[in-house]
């Protein structure tokens, strides 16, 4: 047995590496690839340094919420980010992420230590109800449209419901930080994302159903409106993965397959990895992109296409290309913004393209499809491998939380 499983931790060494020279990166100028807007610097929206983490953008698309770290929040005014406010917070933990209710009364921002914040008519506190989820730091949040529920996903790999001012865990037994928790603006249920623990949902009656891909790192995702029932996620390497939800049997949803019979797309011949997913007109996916650049991915097509290369970003502002953009939005069909973590702001305009005519000239990108069988089956069948990352995941936790793990399973 140890020599088999010692001949398949080789052969997985050697497809990993196969996969990851395929999907090495290709500049610009080899694949030709044009910038569909251009981009110009508008200042930040402060002078001091800023490290902002996450957004949300208010059902009427007017304001959006960015928080960050040390307790930063800004309200921003999706036509005019130099216009942004400051939020006075008396409370100094980090801020990971935020969710606007669907009723666009109020907001929840979770944190470090188990925060929760709440913000209400102009008022920013800590519910009553709020407890201290056993010291988890809170990494994602977000509201189901019907706004009945809220889930909260901890860095540990708690995943929490919050109802009628109660928390529930739903001991879905993951282990890893829930790097993401979206869910559909139609439809009650979410996907979740994990750091190594794979992909999963909750469905509309609050039952947890396990997708897969463990070991893989998911960054972000996203169910745009008017997508029906599908949500993008991001993960390392340029990866794209496209996730359809069965509504009459949840438990079979799964991700949609690219032409190559594969669940997830690499992309190839753009640099850098990617960071973050915002939407904009025609349902078509924004994927922010590091070093500064944009991808855009349409659902429909299932393919990805340059929006902003880096190169292009470099020639238009050295300064500018040296930050991380966090979230682009549309004003109207390609000219908007972008804010970057740092929180300097950019403008985006309609590039003006050969000819005189203002209009796309769409380059897709090349993407190599690997499927995920083959990883996931030498894994599967590997006792050394599942034990040794196993073993490694608990040591961490052990390491990093102590008892605070025994107590969060309670």
């Amino acid at each position: 047995m140890r020599e088999k499983n010692s001949r398949l931790i080789v052969i997985s060494l050697i497809l990993l590496t196969m996969i990851l020279v395929a999907s090495g990166s290709i500049s610009a100028e080899q694949s030709n690839l044009v910038s569909q807007i251009a981009i110009s610097s508008e200042g930040k929206i402060s002078e001091e340094g800023l490290k902002l983490t996450n957004w949300d953008m208010s059902n009427d698309n007017d304001e959006l919420f960015i928080v960050g770290e040390t307790g930063s929040i800004w309200l921003v005014k999706s036509d005019n980010p130099k216009d942004s406010i400051l939020i006075e917070n008396t409370f100094s933990e980090d801020l990971f992420d935020v969710s606007w209710h669907p009723a666009g009364n109020s907001v929840l921002i979770v944190g470090e230590n188990g925060t929760l914040l709440r913000y209400s008519e102009g008022e920013l506190k800590k519910p009553l109800e709020t407890v201290n989820l056993y010291g988890e730091s809170i990494k994602s949040i977000d509201w189901v449209p019907s706004g009945q529920m809220a889930y909260l996903g901890g860095e540990n790999g708690t995943l929490y419901s919050y109802k009628n001012n109660t928390f529930t865990n739903l001991e879905i037994g993951w282990d890893s930080e829930i790097s993401g928790i979206s869910c559909h603006v139609q439809i009650d249920f979410c996907v979740i994302i994990s750091r190594s623990n794979g992909i999963g949902l909750v469905d509309k009656e609050g039952i947890f159903h396990d997708i897969g891909l463990v070991g893989r790192v998911w960054i972000d995702s996203i169910c745009p409106e008017g997508a029906s029932d599908r949500c993008v996620i991001i993960g390392g390497g340029r990866a794209i993965a496209v996730l359809e939800y069965d509504r009459v049997n949840p438990q079979n949803s799964g991700l949609i397959k690219y032409p190559g019979g594969s669940s997830i797309s690499y992309v190839t011949d753009f640099s850098g990895e990617f960071r973050s997913l915002s939407s904009g007109y025609n349902n078509q996916i924004f994927i922010q992109v590091v070093p500064f650049g944009i991808v855009e991915f349409s659902i429909e097509g299932m393919q990805s296409y340059a929006w902003l290369i880096p190169e292009d970003v470099i020639e238009s502002s050295v300064e500018l290309s040296a930050t991380t953009p966090l979230i682009s939005w549309e004003e109207r069909l390609r000219d908007g913004w972008i804010i970057s973590t740092d929180g300097t702001i950019s403008k985006m305009s309609g590039k003006q393209l050969s000819g005189g005519v203002m209009g796309y000239a769409l380059v897709a990108l090349v993407a190599v499809s690997v499927p995920g069988a083959i990883l996931g089956l030498i894994y599967m069948s590997s006792d050394t491998l599942q034990s040794k990352y196993l073993g490694w995941r608990k040591n961490k936790r052990k390491k990093k939380y102590g008892e605070l793990i025994k107590k969060s399973r309670k």
